[in-house]
């Protein structure tokens, strides 16, 4: 893997109490190591898996280039001597470009959007803090997943495929659509 990575930004105080900050950064990435969604007919190994399954395979990915823009925002305030208050918001952009045709993973599953927030009150006594955090990602659908939904909406066992620990854990569930296998694999 080999990676460029630039990054510029500034801070802006007004009057001692309000601080905004910006940061606009760039990733160049080649060679790229990730798991890419894989057919069983392109697996290297063939043992114990369903010949239906969708697997996650490791590959070099030639191109991924991330850009995005992070800005924060901060009011603090002393009330008084023994009391203060802060205020945060912090908002984050993201925009990925691959040489895959298929996403890999980590640019599948990163969000293009994150937002957070900070309130906090303090004396000298206790302080009180609320804080959030909103991601917005792209939507993913399930490939092959053994909970698979059929066309009449019930749900089907359309690949066991497990290792025995796997079974082990998913014996346990009560809803489980796919019985555990007698071998312990499929």
């Amino acid at each position: 893997e080999r990676s460029w990575n630039y990054e510029a930004g500034g801070d802006l105080f007004i009057k001692h109490v309000f601080k905004i900050a910006a940061t606009a950064f760039s990733r160049a990435q080649r060679n790229v190591i990730d798991y890419v969604p894989t057919a069983y007919s392109d697996m290297p190994r063939k043992n114990n898996l369903s010949p239906t399954g969708i697997y996650a395979l490791a590959k070099n990915i030639a191109t991924v280039n991330v850009n995005g823009v992070e800005t924060d925002f901060q009011f603090a305030q002393q009330i008084n001597t023994s009391q203060k208050i802060l205020a945060t918001l912090g908002l984050v952009w993201l925009e990925d470009k691959s040489s895959q045709a298929v996403p890999s993973f980590y640019i599948s599953s990163h969000a293009r959007f994150v937002s957070n927030f900070l309130l906090r009150y303090e004396n000298k006594f206790f302080a009180v803090s609320a804080n959030g955090i909103y991601k917005k990602r792209a939507a993913r659908t399930a490939t092959g997943g053994c909970a698979r939904r059929s066309s009449a909406g019930s749900a089907a066992p359309a690949r066991c495929a497990r290792s025995p620990c796997a079974e082990r854990f998913r014996a346990r569930a009560s809803r489980d659509p796919c019985p555990p296998s007698s071998a312990g694999t499929a």
